[in-house]
């Protein structure tokens, strides 16, 4: 996304692209969690124990946070513009969704088989 939309394909744009690619992959690595545990929608249709939604909140709080605190600099990660998390959102929510819809095929498939 941020490789097309805000054109971070050049050298110099490669610590905002990995600082980026970073806090996406946090996010959604994380939230994968509670997509593939069930066929049901997380949190609408199925809730985690308590501990599971608890850990990955400060996970990805984490995530988000550490390219603004003063690791950053150390790791040669560059805050993220704002506008950057909404690019960020809207990609997470179509990974959300088709994640979804693969889980709900898989089960059904395999449900047919046993």
């Amino acid at each position: 996304m941020v490789w097309f939309v805000f054109q971070a394909s050049a050298p110099e744009h490669q610590p905002l692209f990995q600082s980026y690619w970073f806090v996406e992959g946090s996010l959604s690595q994380t939230s994968i969690i509670h997509i593939i545990r069930k066929a049901k929608l997380p949190f609408i249709q199925s809730r985690a124990a308590p501990p599971m939604p608890l850990l990955t909140t400060t996970i990805m709080a984490v995530g988000v946070y550490i390219p603004f605190s003063p690791l950053a600099s150390y790791l040669g990660m560059p805050s993220l513009p704002t506008v950057y998390f909404f690019w960020m959102a809207v990609a997470l929510l179509a990974y959300s969704a088709l994640t979804q819809a693969i889980n709900v095929l898989y089960i059904r498939k395999i449900e047919m088989c046993l």
